[in-house]
């Protein structure tokens, strides 16, 4: 029995379409490489092309680049506008103007909320301010000289700075033409002085203060005595470890034939500070410890001609 033969055909066949498979990737991997190659070549020709354009005077055309926003556009120059600096082909808001122009916004709203909002507290305080009178106030706060500003710039600064205010508050006319400011309440209550919130919470809160107040004046008190009274008790003892100890000592003249005993008011004074001299609870305490001691003797004695109470260590 023979075995069949396999065609060289049908054995080549899987191999050729590998190939031909293996030649379309590659195909497709150039072209789209070469694709990519000519996107980003013509994006930087054109992008080479606007950049070398200048900047339109008057009207955008496609000959030239528009004019920047916060710029001046002129003999196809630009010109930054005042507290902006140049960052290639924008204008950005200077750092220093804009810190200073916000300072200034902020100076008037909480000059003129907080004190828009002392009338609320019922203390006296304006309800409104004209314009002129904001342009009045921040010419005499010397704000020039804080922030280290020039006082030419400093007239364009704060113009900017007065209207980035009067944008955040309420305006009407009055009677007399002029443009009054006013406080919009969102802005009375975050600028509202600490003194005038206290006061709208003691408001609130009344009738728990009229009970809570006397009773916490009366736990200070209480706490303040029995504080006190340890305070005394705690130097009493020390004193009187310290009679103890001087007592003790002069017994040991006994042997030589020395005084033995101590007068009890030379003793005070020797130990006490002038202010427990003035006060003499302090030395009361030691008095009454030195009598319930059996160890020390107390009695009246004539020194130097007068009568003084000394004591005396037993031995």
């Amino acid at each position: 029995m023979t075995k069949p033969r396999v065609s060289a055909s049908t054995s080549t066949a899987p191999s050729e379409w590998i190939s031909l498979k293996e030649q379309l990737i590659q195909f497709a991997a150039i072209v789209g490489i070469a694709a990519f190659v000519a996107f980003t070549g013509i994006t930087l020709i054109e992008w080479q092309k606007r950049e070398s354009l200048p900047f339109c005077d008057y009207y955008a055309s496609e000959s030239c680049i528009p004019c920047p926003e916060n710029a001046r556009c002129s003999g196809k120059n630009m010109e930054c506008l005042f507290g902006f600096t140049k960052h290639g082909k924008r204008c950005l808001r200077d750092q220093k103007i804009r810190k200073a122009i916000e300072a200034i916004d902020e100076l008037i709203i909480e000059k003129f909320c907080g004190n828009y909002s002392l009338s609320l507290c019922k203390w006296t305080g304006p309800k409104q301010l004209t314009v002129f009178e904001i342009a009045q106030f921040v010419e005499h706060s010397e704000l020039d000289k804080v922030l280290g500003i020039d006082s030419e710039n400093f007239k364009l600064v704060k113009e900017e700075g007065q209207d980035a205010a009067i944008k955040r508050l309420n305006t009407r006319k009055n009677s007399q033409g002029l443009l009054e400011l006013y406080c919009p309440i969102q802005l009375v209550e975050y600028y509202k002085p600490y003194r005038c919130r206290a006061w709208e919470w003691m408001l609130s809160y009344r009738n728990i203060l009229l009970i809570s107040c006397p009773l916490v004046f009366l736990a200070v008190v209480i706490l303040s005595k029995a504080y006190l009274k340890q305070k005394i008790s705690k130097r009493a003892e020390q004193l009187y470890i310290q009679v103890c100890q001087t007592l003790e000592a002069k017994s040991q003249n006994n042997m030589t034939g020395g005084e033995t005993w101590v007068v009890a008011s030379h003793l005070r004074d020797h130990l006490l500070t002038l202010n427990e001299r003035k006060n003499g609870t302090v030395w009361y305490k030691v008095e009454q410890m030195v009598r319930r001691d059996s160890r020390i003797d107390q009695y009246p004695k004539l020194v130097k001609g007068e009568s003084k109470v000394v004591w005396e260590w037993q031995v």
